[in-house]
């Protein structure tokens, strides 16, 4: 399945829904464990590295989208009958990816370890349309002293987001920003 191309369609995409807010809540429970290892550690090597854990999981929590996929399907238009809230639900082009699971939670026989699942392997949404009016805030952004790209090897919980972006999408599914907010 390695070497399957991937199939075009359509992902739904759920803004702040059930989906993110499982994630949240389980995210919320690993941060929890890990700031209980580092509490109970008492060895200062191992407690630098559970600290180093425990920020990578606060930036992991400041960082994720909000939108998770909740649906597929090839008709765009049978999605949006089935997700009509147009400020909850984005539908985008997108492709899927088949991949082979291994099941590791319990024993089983080797024809049944292992399971077919499909990704999201791409969003294939390549621009997205500035209006003029915001235009001067990115390119002030882009050039602000205060913004740090960080690699991923070197996470500073102090990460954030500076702005929100509102988008909307078109009947073509194409995407556009609508308003943008900065953050304090």
């Amino acid at each position: 399945y390695r070497h399957q191309l991937p199939v075009q369609a359509y992902v739904v995409l759920e803004l702040n829904g059930p989906a993110y807010q499982k994630w949240l809540a389980e995210a919320q429970k690993d941060l929890e464990i890990a700031r209980n290892k580092v509490e109970r550690e008492k060895n200062d090597k191992k407690k630098k590295s559970r600290k180093r854990d425990l920020k990578e999981i606060e930036i992991k929590i400041a960082m994720q989208s909000k939108l998770f996929a909740v649906d597929a399907g090839q008709e765009p238009g049978v999605l949006r009958n089935k997700y009509p809230d147009r400020s909850k639900y984005i539908i985008a082009p997108a492709a899927f990816k088949i991949h082979r699971e291994k099941i590791y939670s319990k024993p089983l026989p080797a024809s049944k370890r292992y399971f077919l699942s499909g990704r999201v392997d791409e969003i294939l949404v390549e621009d997205i349309h500035v209006p003029n009016e915001f235009r001067e805030f990115f390119i002030a952004e882009i050039k602000s002293p205060t913004i740090q790209y960080l690699p991923h090897d070197k996470p500073t919980s102090d990460l954030k987001p500076r702005y929100s972006v509102t988008v909307n999408y078109g009947k073509r599914y194409e995407p556009w920003i609508a308003a943008v907010n900065k953050l304090e």
